[in-house]
């Protein structure tokens, strides 16, 4: 055997093993690559189809929108008018060839175009897409139903048709039909491969809307369970390729892909039966292949072998050619490793850097030509006359094409926004030949469409020095413009109602306050606040709170003049500003009108809800003379519309600010009172009606305000209760009436009782449990001869958990009275489950016992319960004999008052005492 047949059979048999292995991994590789293909293809079709078919209802969407801001509010009761102005809106025939109407806000149909006999008059206001369409305020892409008049499956799009005040007064609806060619008609008729199909489903609605199979459209969605990978496509959003049966049992390829106006999945699908049929047609095709090539290797192998000598005249020849230009420069196969072979070799390495080099000039002209063409910004050039020479592809987003631009200068062009004296200034720039920079202006890109554009250019000059022309370059400026104007919005409007904020609030009112002062006029600031709003926000969620205030300010603008302003301060707090007032009368009917108007019933996402507000009025000049000052007074007549009700109005007076001032300087001065030590109790003793002696006394605190002298708690109780600071002064009762009981006793005064009130805001915010613990362990006071007074506020709040804390208090061994007793929400029941030792009666039923048949009826009803019950009772505010004798046949057991003693300090009691014990 030859050197030729060794060499020969080898490298057959290694080529052949490669090739028979290749072929059988490109078989796998192929199957699976074609399966992923397919997929790939099929979910960028649907994306396709439903991106299509997005921007088709988009484009009806925008195009109604279009329509109704077009409508003046004036011609909305003028038929004739309301329909020529329909028919002028020729695109809306093209994408609604069944028509499109106008109907007022009670369903009333006004106007069509093209014009549908019987269809004008007609009510559609039973219609879901209408309503909601009212309700929201907003385009609404409907649910697909049938048309009362071409008895068709159709999709309503609508868009709001607003008044002049800008509430809803109408709606502008378009019926798409489902067969409609620009619509889903081309889709019914699309398939897939052989058997492949489509299908567009609602599965709010639970319908077929389209489909390649026609008899499929309006009929219901296959049921839950059915189809469990459509199951997962609606319940998860899967849109990714997968193999499952069908309905109607056939085995499916789909992939899905959901519609983002509509919320309807696009569906296509092709049976495996026809998917797998290629891939295996395929890979006989393959193996044939491969032996095929296997022949044909062969022989070439053979047909090299016989050649392997003669290859320098083939390199030569090849070289001649390609250095004559008869053929293009191309590497020449190298087939030995000698002289000849590294001559060839160079030769090829110069071919290929030649190569390199003319690839890398083309790839960059066409990486700049593509560049160009998809920049938003475009290149120009001008001549010595300022007219344009050149345009690049980015021109072609300002609707100028270079055929209509070539040869003018850019003021002959039809641009806007700007003015003669700009124009004038840009010339002088360009007789001058100097640079310029951001020329601004704005072109109509589309009817009713306008963009902003900056320029930018500089001189060109030639080798001499002469002046050329201009180059420069153009962009695109709209999304900043659009960005700029968004942020001066967000800097004086409210976000979440459009209403004017205090900022901008604050320049309109220094501006109709400029206008009072030279007419002698008055303004007006209301301050608005919701009641009871945050009750619904804390039930029905922000959402909900969030709407109703949207509605109250539309209302409220309802209400008011157009030279008026309405502004949100944050929360439910609003503001208005009344201008050209005459005397404040002239407020009260607008007052009058916002009140009831908001009385009015409010629904919001099916919910019934109701409000009122509570309003506080200030007057420019007579209650200040700027911004601040009249709202701050504002807020307090507000505040007193609260106190007096709520669901009312309230002007500012002096008094106002005299009583706020006050009581801010009560507040700020509890602080310093009670890091000063400035507090101090006053006891007053409580008698015993049976033998006449002091069984114990009341612990009432005073302050002794550096600068106001004694002041009696009536004062400032209220203002430590909203403070929150009764808490420590609480704290600071109970430790020292517990530090002085047991001074009395060292002092060797006999045991007695010593009450002390508790506050229903110590229940809520502090532990009234360990603070009457601590009192007690740091003094050593006897539990037993601890009185805590309770109103029956604090019984009846909460009362599993006062229930807990008084249960703990009775562990201490302390005792429990009900002041005030008869004056609140009086229950027996909450007698016994508080386990009480005394009711103590208030002195509004003692004062006038002598006198009032009434009142001691009602005492002596308490008196004979509390006996029934076995409470000990105490009248409080006993002045007098009378009352005194009264009480006695009634068989109280104690009382407290003048008639015995006033409050006193803690060493005048002990005198007291003393003396009671020697009389």
């Amino acid at each position: 055997m030859g050197f030729k047949t060794r060499i020969l059979l080898v490298v057959l048999a290694l080529l052949v093993v490669g090739i028979w292995g290749l072929a059988a991994r490109v078989t796998v590789v192929v199957q699976n690559d074609l399966e992923d293909v397919l997929a790939d293809q099929m979910s960028s079709t649907v994306h396709y189809v439903a991106s299509d078919l997005d921007s088709k209802f988009q484009m009806r969407v925008d195009t109604l929108n279009e329509i109704a801001a077009s409508i003046p509010p004036g011609i909305l009761a003028n038929s004739t008018k309301l329909q020529r102005h329909l028919e002028q809106h020729v695109a809306s025939k093209t994408l609604f060839p069944s028509g499109v109407t106008i109907s007022d806000q009670h369903g009333i149909i006004l106007a069509d175009y093209p014009r549908i006999k019987g269809r004008t008059g007609g009510n559609i206001g039973d219609r879901p897409y209408f309503r909601d369409t009212l309700t929201q305020g907003r385009s609404i892409i409907g649910s697909p139903t049938l048309s009362r008049f071409l008895k068709q499956p159709f999709v309503a799009i609508t868009a709001p048709l607003r008044d002049a005040s800008g509430a809803v007064a109408g709606v502008v609806v378009g019926p798409s039909y489902l067969s409609d060619r620009n619509l889903f008609g081309q889709l019914e008729q699309t398939k897939l491969g052989d058997s492949g199909y489509f299908i567009v489903m609602s599965p709010k609605d639970s319908l077929i809307v389209s489909a390649t199979d026609q008899t499929r459209i309006m009929t219901a969605m296959p049921a839950k369970g059915v189809n469990p990978m459509l199951d997962r496509r609606i319940e998860t959003g899967f849109d990714g390729a997968g193999i499952t049966k069908s309905s109607l049992g056939v085995e499916n390829l789909s992939v899905s892909h959901r519609m983002h106006t509509t919320d309807w999945i696009v569906v296509a699908a092709v049976p495996t039966k026809e998917v797998y049929t290629p891939i295996a047609t395929l890979k006989v095709q393959i193996y044939l292949a491969a032996l095929l090539l296997s022949v044909i290797v062969m022989l070439i192998l053979r047909f090299v072998l016989a050649r392997q000598l003669s290859p320098l005249d083939a390199a030569g020849a090849a070289m001649r050619r390609m250095t004559a230009g008869e053929e293009v420069f191309a590497p020449i196969p190298v087939s030995r490793d000698d002289e000849i072979g590294q001559l060839v070799d160079n030769f090829n390495q110069l071919v290929v850097e030649r190569q390199r080099t003319e690839e890398a000039l083309r790839a960059s002209e066409a990486r700049y030509q593509d560049l160009t063409s998809m920049s938003s910004d475009w290149l120009w050039e001008q001549d010595a006359q300022f007219r344009f020479s050149e345009m690049s592809y980015g021109l072609s987003i300002t609707r100028l094409n270079p055929e209509n631009t070539l040869g003018k200068t850019r003021w002959e062009l039809p641009i806007l926004g700007v003015t003669e004296a700009q124009w004038q200034a840009h010339r002088q720039i360009l007789e001058r030949h100097e640079p310029f920079k951001d020329l601004v202006y704005q072109i109509e890109t589309a009817p009713g469409e306008f963009r902003w554009f900056s320029i930018t250019g500089n001189p060109i000059f030639g080798p001499t020095g002469e002046f050329i022309g201009y180059r420069g370059v153009g962009k695109d400026i709209t999304e900043r413009k659009s960005a700029e104007q968004q942020i001066e919005y967000l800097a004086y409007r409210d976000t979440l109602t459009g209403l004017p904020n205090r900022l901008l609030l604050n320049d309109r009112f220094e501006q109709v306050k400029a206008y009072a002062d030279r007419s002698r006029t008055k303004v007006a600031l209301l301050f608005l606040d919701l009641d009871n709003f945050k009750t619904i926000n804390d039930s029905l969620g922000h959402a909900v709170g969030d709407h109703l205030l949207k509605e109250i300010a539309v209302r409220l603008g309802e209400g008011i003049r157009d030279t008026d302003t309405v502004s949100r301060q944050g929360g439910d707090e609003f503001l208005i500003v009344l201008s050209d007032l005459t005397d404040a009368d002239t407020i009260a009917p607008i007052l009058v009108k916002l009140i009831k108007r908001l009385q009015e019933t409010f629904w919001i996402d099916g919910h019934e809800l109701s409000t009122s507000i509570s309003v506080g009025i200030t007057l420019y000049p007579d209650d200040g003379k700027d911004f601040d000052t009249l709202l701050k007074k504002a807020d307090m007549a507000m505040y007193r519309a609260k106190d007096s009700g709520r669901n009312t109005y309230r002007f500012f007076d002096e008094q106002m600010n005299v009583e706020a001032v006050e009581h801010l300087a009560m507040r700020n001065g509890l602080k310093r009172a009670l890091e000063h030590d400035e507090f101090v109790l006053h006891y007053q003793p409580q008698i015993d009606l049976g033998d006449g002696r002091v069984t114990g006394a009341e612990a009432l605190i005073r302050w002794r305000h550096p600068d106001l002298g004694l002041i009696a708690p009536g004062r400032f109780i209220a203002i430590a209760e909203e403070s929150g600071l009764i808490v420590p002064i609480g704290e600071w009762v109970m430790r020292e009436a517990c530090r002085q009981g047991v001074a009395w006793k060292q002092a060797g005064l006999p045991e007695m009782q010593i009450a002390v009130n508790l506050s229903a805001v110590q229940f809520k915010r502090g532990d009234v449990v360990q603070t009457v613990t601590s009192a007690l362990d740091e003094s050593g006071f006897n539990p037993a001869m601890l009185e805590l007074e309770l109103t029956e506020s604090i019984l009846i709040g909460n009362t599993d958990t006062v229930l807990a804390t008084v249960r703990q208090l009775k562990l201490l061994g302390v005792k429990l009275s009900i002041d005030d007793f008869g004056t609140g929400y009086s229950s027996l029941s909450y007698l016994k489950r508080f386990d009480v030792d005394k009711l103590k009666i208030d002195q509004s039923f003692i004062r006038d016992l002598s006198s009032d048949p009434d009142d001691a009826a009602i005492v002596r009803a308490i008196i004979q319960m509390a006996q029934s019950l076995n409470l000990a009772t105490i009248a409080e505010g006993v002045e007098d004999a009378h009352i005194l004798e009264h009480l006695r046949s009634f068989h109280c057991d104690g009382a407290q008052g003048y008639h015995f003693a006033r409050p006193m300090p803690a060493e005048e009691l002990v005198v007291f005492l003393r003396g009671s014990s020697a009389g």
